[in-house]
């Protein structure tokens, strides 16, 4: 089962505005990433990915599963839906989680499913 949101992630063409907002309004530790930038603001490493885009767009949820056997749990839930997953080592890698596990919902939105260490 999903024990809580992991992170979120935004496109935007407004980067910038995102870093100002993060730091100052937010409070947050901004990371400059490869991808985009992330934002710091507890022990995580970042609770908030923002990447460029060619519009704001919500871009994905991540939602933290206790350990491997929920996510198996999960996988077989939304196989009974009829829902695909797909396994993702290398994206794991690059949101620092264990195993991540993505599916889209019915309504076009990406969800990761993970696990930390």
């Amino acid at each position: 089962m999903v024990s809580s949101l992991a992170y979120i992630g935004f496109e935007t063409p407004a980067l910038d505005e995102w870093q100002e907002f993060g730091s100052e309004v937010l409070g947050a530790q901004v990371v400059n990433r490869a991808d985009g930038l992330g934002l710091r603001i507890d022990d995580r490493v970042e609770r908030i990915m923002i990447h460029p885009g060619e519009r704001d767009n919500l871009a994905y949820f991540g939602w933290d599963c206790a350990d491997d056997a929920a996510i198996d749990e999960m996988i077989g839930r939304l196989i009974r839906a009829k829902i695909a997953t797909t396994e993702e080592s290398e994206l794991a890698a690059v949101r620092q989680v264990e195993r991540l596990v993505s599916f889209t919902d019915p309504f076009g939105f990406r969800h990761e499913l993970t696990t930390t260490t």
